[in-house]
This record gives C-alpha cells, structure tokens and sequence, in this order.
C-alpha cells in the first residue's frame, strides 16, 4: 500500500529538503574547515572565519525577531547565503601581514562592504515581507560580520612563494579591458538567444515527476477536483451569487456530456437560491407527496424504516416550512469549513468558487462563461507564475538602481580607469553566469537572482583588491588573499550544486559559475607593470 496527497508530500519534502539541506551545508563546511587548515596551517584561524559569520547570524536574527512577529523560512534558508561574502573579510586579513591591515586590506573592504550593503538593501524595498526579511537579516549580519572582523586580533598567515621578495619597487596596475568587454558581449547574446527566466514554480519542486504523474491519475479516477482551475463569481448580494452558481452550472452540463469536463462543485449544490428553494418547498408540502414518496420506496424494494429519520423531518418540514440560510451552515461543524472555502464575503460583495473536475477545454470554457459578466475563470498556476514574474521585474528594477548608486560612490573613490575597470569585470561575470546557469537550467529563478547579487558582491571584492597599486609584497599578498576567498566560496558552492533539491541546486550552480568567471576575469585581466 501507498500513500498519495498533498500532505504526504509536502512531510516527505519537508523531511528530504531538511536532510539534504543539513547533509550538503555540513558538507560545505567540511570542505571549508579541510582548505583553511590547509592554507593557513592553525586552528586559530578556522575560529576566526567562524566568528564573523556566527556573530552576522545571530545579530540578523536578532534584528528580525524585534522587527517582525514571525521569521520566513526563505530567510533561514537565503540569508545565510547572501552572508556568505562576508567570509572574505578574515580571510583578506589573514592572507596579509598586520602592517598592511590599515593602509591596503581596511580601505579596500570598506568600500566593498559599503557597496555589498547598498546592493542587499534593494530587497528590503522589494515590498515583500520575505524579501525584505532577507534583505535586513543580510545587512545587519554583513554590518555586523564586519565590525567583528576588525575588532578580532589577526596574525600574519603563511605566505605564498615569492611573498618575501626582497623586490619592493613600486608597480602600477595596466587593465585589459578586452576580456571583459568580450566576455559582456558573450554574456548579452547568451542572455537574448535563451529564455532568460523561468517563473514556473512547479520546476523548483523536488517531488518526483513519476510520482506526480500517479497522483494525477488517480485524482482523474476518483473523481476529485483540479488543483489548477476554478471559476470566481462576484456579486454585490448574496441571492444574486447563488443565482449565477446555478447558472453556470446549467451551462456547464454541455461541456459534462461531451466529457470535456468531468464534474463541478458548487455552493449552490449545498445553498440553493431562494427561489430554487421555494420552489422545492412547494414541492415538498403538498399533500400527497409523502404518499408518492412511500410508493416509490416500496417499488424499488426498500421498507419504510430504511427513511425514517428522512421522513420525520420531512414532516416536521410541512408543519414548519423555512429555507435553509448561510449562517446554519457555516456554524454546522461538518460543513462549515467546506462552505468557507466554496463562499466568503468580499470587499464590494459576495465572492464564491466553483471548483472544476477534469476541465479538457480551457477555451469552450472561456466561451460559455463569457455569458456570465460576474464568472472568471482563475488559473491559479499563471496567478502563481505572474506573481512571480512581478517580483523578479520589481527586484531587478530595485537591484539596478542599487547598482547605479555603487557606480556613483565607487566612481568618486577610484580613477576612473580602476572604477571602470571593476565594473566592466563584475558586469562579465554576473552576465555570463546568467547566461550559462539560465541555459544549463532552462532559465533563471526567483532564487538564482539573489545568486546573482551575491556574485556580484563576490566579483567586486575580488575586483577591488586585483585592481589596487603596490609594490610586489603588497602584489603577492593580495594576490594570496584572492586566491583563498575565490576557492572557498567555489568549494562551498558547488558542493550546494550536486543537490538534488532544485533551489539548492541552482544557487550552488549559479554561484560556483559566477566565482569562476569573477576569480578569472579579475586575475587575469589585468598585469603589473613597474611604475617609471
């Protein structure tokens, strides 16, 4: 035997995505804790990762707890993510020796934080409380992350080959803007020849497709209603709905009989009209109605104990006729939740759903209720996906004007040559991280564009630290520091991208992806040449 439905599903999705959630984030973290050790050689500095991101956890938790009632879960399951930038500011710090603390680490991060935190701010002005839920937890733990990476004692790391040359003569930095330009063209058309997004909510589920199939079998073969397809009637009196639940059911039998739909399920089957009332009762009071009633049950062979209790009140019916109202049935405690669910008092009326079997023809549907001014036909799976498709253009309005701010702020803080240098170099790698995670995924999600937020955080840091100017212990140090953040956050993201849970996934995917081409284009793009 096996169990099918909405619930069980939704236990055994909560049970696997918390599992693989908890097996891949240790997993993550296993290979992180093996490469710093590596790296660094002291258990010291495994502490000293740790703490900043703890401490950003916990304050932005603290924060939402004060700010809100309750806590989303894609702010638990995200957040933690959009935080994961914050693990380049120990590792900057241990990569460089303390005298460089205050004159080549600090003024860089600054910068790349302040930045970080003018991009993460855009979600909290998406107007969506997990959103916004997000982005708080996000800049309060970057804040935070920060303020404890500069407030713990940090010892010089190992340093790379070459990192104690006696060479100190000075060098300037010579951009190649040519990859990046390449790159950003690359990017674009991957962008314009593919489908950029996918608002399909139902490909992000980790249920088995075998299984889902099953499932709508068996719902076809007894019968129940879809899932997908319902019809809304407004009406400004109560009467008056009742009145078009009836009405369309009548318009409905057509369709039954072709078998381009199966069945429908109606208020009004359980609350008819008033007149249809009257008219039942008219019906029902007449004298010899019983005794028709007797006749009928004793020809098809049943006794007259078999109706007993139905005829004692029929009878107390004729002495008492009265209609049936609403708020019998909703105080009912077998009906009442049913006809909450089918009829409920909306902001100019009365508004109740018909819920649709086996619908074959969504448009000789259309056409049938377009007799009807108060029936429309709800797809709730284009709602779900034009919901969604709402807060991605909202959220990349909100993120591009986040990133029109950071031009302004960087542009005034670097050479211009640096400043657009570091934008050309983010710009490639977001754009052709999308593009690719957006072909080998058959398009972006709604989570793919925190991935991407999160790439560019990553891409500017590694940007701003390879476009600064120093002699070649300054170089090689800087260089050493890069190397370690861009392969931890490589490692812990793609370790996410072996998942099998959709979300996990592409945010591995799109992140690992990202880092690669950020890591790429900011080492390679540009060469030191000795200042004359």
């Amino acid at each position: 035997a096996e169990l099918y439905g909405a619930p069980v599903y939704a236990t055994d999705l909560q049970s696997s995505v918390r599992n693989e959630a908890t097996l891949f984030s240790l997993l993550a973290s296993c290979a992180l804790l093996v490469f710093v050790i590596f790296r660094f050689r002291r258990w010291q500095y495994v502490l000293g990762i740790a703490v900043p991101l703890a401490a950003g956890g916990a304050m932005g938790l603290l924060a939402l707890t004060l700010l809100f009632p309750s806590v989303h879960g894609i702010t638990l399951a995200f957040g933690f993510t959009l935080l994961g930038v914050a693990i380049d500011y120990p590792l900057h710090i241990f990569s460089h020796p303390p005298e460089q603390h205050g004159t080549t680490v600090w003024p860089t991060l600054r910068l790349g934080i302040l930045s970080t935190l003018i991009a993460y701010a855009a979600f909290i002005a998406s107007g969506t409380v997990g959103l916004q839920q997000l982005g708080i937890f996000a800049t309060v733990g970057i804040l935070c992350a920060a303020v404890t990476s500069a407030m713990l004692t940090y010892q010089q790391s190992t340093p790379l080959p070459d990192s104690d040359s006696p060479d100190t003569s000075p060098s300037t930095t010579q951009f190649r803007f040519i990859p990046c330009l390449a790159l950003c063209v690359a990017g674009t058309l991957g962008l314009l020849n593919e489908q950029l997004f996918s608002d399909d909510l139902s490909a992000l589920t980790p249920v088995d497709a075998e299984i889902l199939a099953r499932d709508n079998h068996i719902r076809t073969q007894l019968g129940t209603t879809d899932s997908r397809y319902l019809i809304a009637v407004s009406s400004a009196q109560l009467e008056d709905n009742l009145l078009a639940n009836e009405r369309i059911l009548s318009r409905l039998q057509p369709l039954m009989a072709d078998n381009a739909l199966q069945g429908a399920r109606s208020i009004s089957q359980i609350l008819p009209s008033e007149s249809v009332q009257h008219s039942r009762l008219d019906t029902l009071t007449q004298a010899d109605a019983l005794a028709d009633f007797a006749t009928a049950a004793e020809t098809v062979g049943f006794t007259a104990e078999a109706f007993a209790p139905f005829l004692a009140n029929w009878r107390r019916l004729q002495q008492n006729p009265a209609t049936l109202t609403l708020d019998e049935l909703t105080t009912d405690p077998q009906l009442g939740s049913a006809v909450a669910a089918m009829l409920y008092p909306a902001s100019q009326g009365w508004r109740s759903l018909i819920f649709l079997q086996g619908l074959q023809s969504k448009e000789a549907l259309q056409d049938i209720l377009a007799a009807e001014p108060e029936a429309e036909l709800v797809d709730l799976k284009a709602s779900a996906n034009e919901m969604v498709a709402d807060y991605r253009t909202r959220l990349v309005s909100l993120l591009a004007g986040a990133l029109l701010i950071i031009a302004v702020i960087i542009g005034t803080r670097l050479r211009w040559r640096r400043a657009l240098w570091s934008f050309a170099t983010v710009s490639a790698a977001v754009l052709c991280a999308a593009a690719l995670s957006a072909w080998l995924q058959q398009g972006l999600s709604l989570f793919d564009l925190m991935a991407l937020a999160l790439v560019g955080g990553l891409g500017l840091d590694y940007a701003l630290f390879y476009g600064r100017d120093g002699n070649h212990t300054e170089v090689a140090n800087t260089a050493a520091a890069v190397q370690v953040c861009a392969i931890s956050s490589f490692m812990v993201f793609a370790v996410l991208a072996l998942s099998s849970i959709p979300v996990l996934h592409g945010l591995g995917l799109t992140v690992s992806l990202g880092v690669v081409f950020a890591y790429g284009l900011a080492r390679w793009g540009r060469y030191e040449k000795a200042a004359i």
